[in-house]
């Protein structure tokens, strides 16, 4: 499994929710959620109006035949 995770660090707070949107890749092809896993999405997930911190994590399987992607959103 390998995984790749950007993070930026900064002065400001998290915020007081997390909103996560995922989808899956198989052979280079996105699954059915795929047009759903972007920063708009995972802010309403969790209920979020004003975004302090993104976060994008993909996980590949398989020797990156599956890749899992997620995006996660913290604020308020």
């Amino acid at each position: 499994m390998t995984v790749n995770s950007g993070a930026s660090i900064t002065n400001t707070t998290l915020g007081s929710k997390t909103g996560v949107a995922e989808s899956t890749i198989f052979l280079g092809l996105w699954s059915s959620k795929g047009e759903q896993n972007d920063l708009k999405k995972a802010a309403e997930n969790g209920g979020i109006k004003k975004v302090n911190h993104v976060e994008y994590v993909n996980k590949a399987f398989l020797g990156g035949l599956v890749i899992k992607h997620t995006t996660r959103v913290y604020g308020d």
